[in-house]
């Protein structure tokens, strides 16, 4: 490996830090340190004025907001554009009201507003989660298997001819 190798390796280390998990409830509490890059399991919550994220345990909701939609932002957070990401995209845009629930682990930076201004549309959130990844668990599937094979196996031409022979 040669010293520009090792120069990126180096620089990017700090932005595939392990992440914190922590309970959204906890998260909305404040009981995080700040700038720190945590992950947090929820419930996507998207409506017209913004993204938001719950879980059914806890009072209250995260705003949820991706890097490249603020304005002059020069923060360290970059996002991760996978599959799961193009599903969260999807889930993004779908405001109705009997829409799939969406649920993920989010990976980003929690940001704290400074003074009266907040975050959002209304600029009430006192805290953000700049999102750096979707991850998506694969849920638990029940397998069915096929009934076992008697050794006699369909053959397709011989009904095809057979029915050519029934309609001639």
């Amino acid at each position: 490996m040669n010293r520009r190798h090792f120069a990126w390796a180096m620089w990017a280390l700090p932005l595939v830090a392990a992440a914190e998990a922590h309970d959204l409830c906890a998260v909305l509490n404040g009981e995080h340190n700040p700038a720190q890059t945590i992950e947090v399991r929820a419930v996507l919550h998207p409506t017209m004025h913004g993204i938001y994220l719950s879980t059914g345990s806890c009072e209250g909701s995260l705003l949820l907001v991706l890097p490249e939609e603020i304005p002059g932002y020069n923060g360290p957070v970059r996002t991760v554009k996978d599959r799961d990401f193009d599903r969260f995209l999807d889930a993004r845009y779908d405001h109705r009201p009997d829409a799939p629930k969406f649920e993920a682990t989010f990976t980003g930076v929690v940001e704290t507003a400074s003074g009266r201004n907040g975050f959002g549309y209304y600029r009430n959130r006192p805290i953000r989660l700049v999102l750096r990844s979707v991850i998506i668990e694969p849920k638990e599937t029940v397998i069915i298997s096929d009934p076992p094979m008697t050794g006699k196996r369909p053959n397709m031409c011989r009904r095809i001819w057979k029915a050519l022979w029934n309609f001639l």
